[in-house]
């Protein structure tokens, strides 16, 4: 079976009645805290897609399920001149991806970046959370 975005999105606005908060941490790169996580674990909402252009972290050569059709790619970071900031990277890093998982708690993680499908399980303290990555 091939997962098509449409029918995600379609699938969890039927689940949410209409109700769609939405919180864009854009380009954030610092921990998680303050009136941030505040916000985040304050949603009202119990149906909660979390979506990310980066995807969330997961060990090199993880395996990413049938669907996909290009090597896996593994992470890599490059971090830009002197202050260290990160520049690009294929994945969050492993403190952060556990931050908003526990912090959202997300049904589902819909993310892209590497443009091919790769499909991983994230454990997590209220069970397993599923990431699609298109």
């Amino acid at each position: 079976m091939v997962l098509k975005f449409s029918d995600v999105v379609d699938c969890v606005c039927r689940a949410c009645n209409g109700e769609l908060h939405i919180v864009d941490l854009g380009f954030y790169q610092k921990p998680i805290k303050g009136c941030i996580k505040l916000m985040l674990s304050n949603l009202a909402s119990s149906y909660r897609v979390l979506l990310t252009h980066i995807p969330l972290y997961r060990p090199d050569g993880t395996a990413c399920g049938p669907y996909r059709s290009s090597p896996i790619i593994n992470q890599r970071v490059s971090r830009s001149g002197s202050d260290k900031g990160i520049r690009y990277q294929n994945y969050l890093t492993e403190e952060t991806s556990k931050q908003l998982l526990e912090l959202i708690k997300p049904m589902l993680v819909l993310s892209g970046h590497d443009h091919d499908q790769c499909t991983v399980t994230h454990s997590t303290s209220f069970g397993p959370v599923t990431e699609v990555s298109l």
